[in-house]
Order: structure tokens, then C-alpha cells, then sequence
């Protein structure tokens, strides 16, 4: 559904300014750490070469008017909005992203890969994906001590300051390969 695209781009740009991502990509840059290369899609620009959001949207948490409100808008073509429908989908998103990232379960935690503690993120929180080249020319060891600081840094500090619950979990070829194959068997 192209609503639900456009909803989770925009949420998305929003996350990705307001945690002051770019700064986080020219640390993992200066580090050496590379990204995995991502497949662009001409409908919309190209936010992170690094960041992606990972939550589901539950449509069926707005209300009628919410969600009339919702295809009007979500429906256009992202690149031909105005100035003012970008204001005005800005505001609805931070109205409403609760209600459509966080449905109300009873489950408290959501996995985004195998079940490991590694893919696992709070049901209330907002889920970015880190994805990273797990076959640069660089040291496993040092690689993982300087993911584990930046997811860190972006889940405790950088989130304290916007006033949310962020997971960030990192993926490589070998578990987006791993979780493609457990997904599909």
C-alpha cells in the first residue's frame, strides 16, 4: 500500500533529523565501516545509507476520521506536495505515529530476525535498522566495539534527548541472509 510507504518515509525523515543521524554516518564512515548497498526505488529520495525503520503500521488503530485523513493524504505522490500538505502530514504523524508504530498487545517485545536478544526490540519503541558490510578490510572485533558504542549512543543519549524509546539493530549480509531464509522456509 503506497499510504503506508509514504507514512513510514516521512516518519522515518522526521527520526532520521531529529536524532541527528548524518552525524552518527560520518563516524561509522570515518571508522570504515561501510554500508551494504541499498536498492533505491525513484519514488523517494534516498534518507540513510545506513538507517532504516523496521516498524510495522497497524492502520486499524485510527479512527474513522484519522484514517480518512490518512489515505487522503498519504495517498499523493510524496516528491509533489506542498509546502504546506508536508506541514500539515508532519503534524498527523505526530499525532498518530504511537498509535500505528505501538498496537496495543500484549506481547512486550517484537524480533526483527532469528529469536535472539540480538534482533529483539521493545514493543514501544521505534525499531531503526543498521545496516552494515560485514566483509570490509577491518577487524571483527574493533567493528563490533564500534557498532556497540554508536547503537549505544543513539539508543541512550540521542533518544533521551527527543523523548523516545529507540532500538537500533544491526544487520550485516550474513543475518539479513539468515533471517530472508528463516522468513520464507
Amino acid at each position: 500500500m503506497n499510504e503506508i510507504n509514504n507514512y513510514k518515509y516521512m516518519f522515518f525523515k522526521w527520526i532520521y533529523d531529529s536524532l541527528n543521524l548524518q552525524v552518527i554516518e560520518k563516524q561509522l564512515e570515518d571508522k570504515k565501516i561501510k554500508p551494504l548497498s541499498i536498492e533505491s526505488d525513484e519514488k523517494y529520495d534516498v534518507i540513510s545509507k545506513y538507517f532504516f525503520l523496521l516498524n510495522d503500521l497497524n492502520t486499524e488503530a485510527l479512527s474513522p476520521e484519522e484514517l480518512q485523513y490518512f489515505h487522503t493524504y498519504f495517498s499523493k505522490d510524496i516528491n509533489t506536495l506542498t509546502v504546506q500538505e508536508i506541514k500539515s502530514m508532519q503534524e498527523f504523524i505526530a499525532k498518530t505515529y504511537s498509535l500505528l508504530l505501538f498496537p496495543s498487545v500484549s506481547s512486550k517485545y517484537v524480533y526483527y530476525g532469528p529469536i535472539s536478544d540480538n534482533y529483539i526490540s521493545p514493543r514501544d519503541s521505534v525499531a531503526i535498522g543498521l545496516y552494515y558490510d560485514a566483509f570490509g578490510d577491518y577487524d571483527d572485533f574493533e567493528v563490533e566495539n564500534n557498532l556497540a558504542e554508536i547503537i549505544n549512543h543513539i539508543q541512550f543519549d540521542l533518544a533521551q534527548k527527543i523523548g523516545e524509546k529507540i532500538s537500533v539493530i544491526p544487520f550485516n549480509q550474513i543475518t539479513l541472509e539468515y533471517k530472508s531464509n528463516r522468513l520464507f522456509r
